[in-house]
């Protein structure tokens, strides 16, 4: 009884998701892969938002998938974007006295594209660590061979 306890814990401590360190990710995409994953984050992000918004999300992808060293650009900016974003709503309610409310969404619609932004960075920091981690395994796999 107390081997089939022990096994499952180690099962279950097995199977939690942890966080991606991006610091930790020394390996760089090749251009082909690069590429096609700036590229449809672009695409993604242009049919979400608005083009702007797209090119930027394809030009930091591209960045930060070629370069291990910039890969911190796609954890860093959606946080300083948030913040940016949370500041200007807080003094658009000083500025023209809101009332405290739930409505305050329909106040900063000129944030929105910022807030889509910094969805769309996250969903790229997540997507470039899959794709350049298993680009990693299928490299070292091929080695092993």
């Amino acid at each position: 009884v107390y081997r089939e306890r022990r096994q499952k814990s180690l099962q279950l401590c097995l199977d939690t998701p942890t966080l991606h360190n991006p610091r930790a990710s020394l390996h760089e995409l090749s251009h082909k892969e690069a590429l096609i994953t700036s590229l449809l984050l672009g695409l993604f992000g242009a049919f979400v938002s608005n083009p702007l918004i797209g090119a930027l999300v394809a030009s930091l992808t591209w960045i930060s998938a070629r370069n291990f060293r910039r890969r911190i650009l796609l954890t860093l900016l959606p946080m300083v974007g948030y913040c940016i974003g949370v500041a200007y709503i807080i003094f658009l309610q000083i500025k023209w006295e809101y009332e405290p409310a739930f409505s305050w969404p329909s106040w900063g619609r000129s944030v929105h594209h910022l807030g889509l932004l910094v969805v769309l960075l996250l969903i790229a920091d997540v997507i470039v660590a899959q794709v350049s981690e298993r680009s990693r395994r299928q490299k070292r796999k091929g080695e092993a061979l």
